[in-house]
């Protein structure tokens, strides 16, 4: 829904942009690059991340390198009856937005990583001399 990608959304392909195998795939990858950017403050599954909307950013960001990926290896230039035709000349404009979803999902990731490692340092240190004594 986000996207869009339906089959009566889609005219010109008369079908979805994304598989089911796409979307797996992108739905997966931010939880695994989130679990493995430092610092290592807190790890997640894809049953336990909490994160919905930037997370729905970052699947977005994946989906749309992956189609600019298929439209840059398989776009070619047509001339038939004088009209010229290049339905898949889309690669530039799909990796544009690719890249804006995907740093706003990197600025998340890192302010939100540097928040949970503030908190986790701050606390109280106990020692035998501050029990009881208050």
């Amino acid at each position: 829904m986000y996207l869009r990608d339906t089959v009566t959304e889609n005219d010109l392909l008369d079908d979805v942009e994304y598989d089911d195998a796409e979307i797996l795939f992108a739905v997966v990858q931010p939880v695994r690059e989130w679990n493995e950017a430092p610092p290592p403050v807190a790890f997640f599954n894809c049953a336990t991340f909490p994160y919905k909307h930037h997370w729905m950013k970052a699947i977005t960001a994946e989906l749309m390198r992956t189609a600019a990926n298929h439209y840059l290896r398989n776009k070619m230039q047509s001339n038939q009856a004088g009209l010229a035709l290049n339905d898949r000349d889309k690669n530039r404009e799909y990796l544009e937005l690719s890249q804006l979803y995907r740093q706003e999902w990197k600025d998340f990731v890192t302010r939100e990583k540097i928040r949970i490692n503030a908190n986790l340092a701050m606390g109280t240190v106990l020692s035998d001399y501050s029990r009881g004594w208050w």
